[in-house]
Parts: structure tokens; C-alpha cells; sequence
């Protein structure tokens, strides 16, 4: 949490989430926000060294549920191994755009030093446990929604198909979801409404 905090002080959350964002956009190439979990990590792993791996779990079943307790609050069980090597188990079923923002999530807490070697976290898609949760969600919810299909939905464009097969209500709500920090509320503006003015 240093690095995050550190930069906090100097800048606004606004302004550290859109240069991140910009950057890694930049960086990895994400531009496609269809690129699957293979790409996505061979991204990652290309440009800064990280190794993942994914497993795919029933969260129903007695043996998980007995390893890793209550299979109905969380979709990802993390696991930060050792230095930029990352387990994660995933709850078998999701959306495979879930999939993707669950995964920028986890790979957040470490961008943002949240976690320590030898750590678990587990994640939801729908909810946040702790603050820690909310600035990942933040960084992980800008990466996986498609900017195009954002701003076609603002404008109320309905023939962009393809793009809104990956913009689920889930992640719509996430997007337009109005964050608080301690600098004050940090709003986004409907496209339309600002026109208008």
C-alpha cells in the first residue's frame, strides 16, 4: 500500500486511475477487450514478468466449499505465491468478461501493493469487503469495459452488438457507480448532459 499511498498524496484518485489506465491500455496493447485470460496474462507476463495460474472450480461442492468456506460471497480465491507469481481459482460458470474483471482485479492488488507474498484474497464480482476492493475494482472495471461501448451506451446507441455482448448489467452498474475518496466525490458526467449545458 506505500506506493498507492504515497501517490495519493499528490494526486487526486482521478487522475491516478486515468494515467494507470492510459498506461497499461498503452503498454499492453488493450485496445481488444475481448482478449480472453491466456492473452490477457501473456500480456502481462511479456511486459512485466508476472506468472499466473488459473484453475476453475465448483464452488457447490462439498470439498471446495470445506477448503475455502462459504461459496456464495466471493467468485475468485487469489493467491500471491511469491513476488509477481499469482494463483487464482475461479468459481466455474461465470461469463467469460467476468472472468477478465475478476482477474484485472486480483492483478490490481498488485499494482497497488495491497497484498504480501503468501496472502489470499477472494474477490466478487458484485461486491466489495473492504476499501482495498473498491480501488481495485476501480483500476479493473476501466480496463475490462470497452470505451466504445460505454460511450455508444451514453449516447443511447443501440446497433453496436458486439460491443455490448461485453458490457453485462453487472459491469454496467460497476462502471456508473459513483466513487467517494477522501478528496471528495468524484463524478462521472453523462456525455449528453454535459452537451446540453
Amino acid at each position: 500500500m506505500d506506493r498507492y499511498k504515497f501517490l495519493n498524496e499528490i494526486i487526486t484518485d482521478y487522475v491516478l486511475f486515468k494515467t494507470l489506465e492510459e498506461e497499461i491500455r498503452d503498454t499492453l496493447l488493450l485496445y481488444s477487450h475481448k482478449d480472453d485470460l491466456r492473452v490477457l496474462s501473456n500480456k502481462i507476463k511479456e511486459q512485466w514478468g508476472y506468472s499466473f495460474d488459473f484453475e476453475y472450480l465448483d464452488f457447490n461442492k462439498k470439498n471446495v466449499i470445506s477448503l475455502y468456506g462459504n461459496n456464495n460471497d466471493f467468485d475468485v480465491i487469489a493467491t500471491l505465491n511469491s513476488e509477481k507469481n499469482i494463483s487464482l481459482k475461479f468459481r466455474k460458470g461465470l461469463k467469460p468478461n467476468f472472468y477478465r474483471y475478476l482477474f484485472l482485479k486480483v492483478w490490481a492488488y498488485d499494482v497497488f501493493e495491497m497484498w504480501n507474498p503468501g496472502d489470499e484474497i477472494k474477490l466478487s464480482v458484485k461486491k466489495n469487503f473492504s476499501e482495498y476492493d473498491e480501488l481495485a475494482e476501480r483500476l479493473a472495471i476501466s480496463l475490462t469495459v470497452s470505451n466504445t461501448a460505454w460511450n455508444a451506451k451514453l449516447w443511447g446507441a443501440t446497433n453496436i452488438k458486439l460491443d455490448f455482448i461485453y458490457l453485462e448489467p453487472e459491469l454496467e452498474e460497476i462502471k456508473k457507480k459513483e466513487y467517494v475518496d477522501k478528496k471528495g466525490m468524484m463524478r462521472r458526467w453523462n456525455l449528453v448532459s454535459v452537451m446540453k449545458k
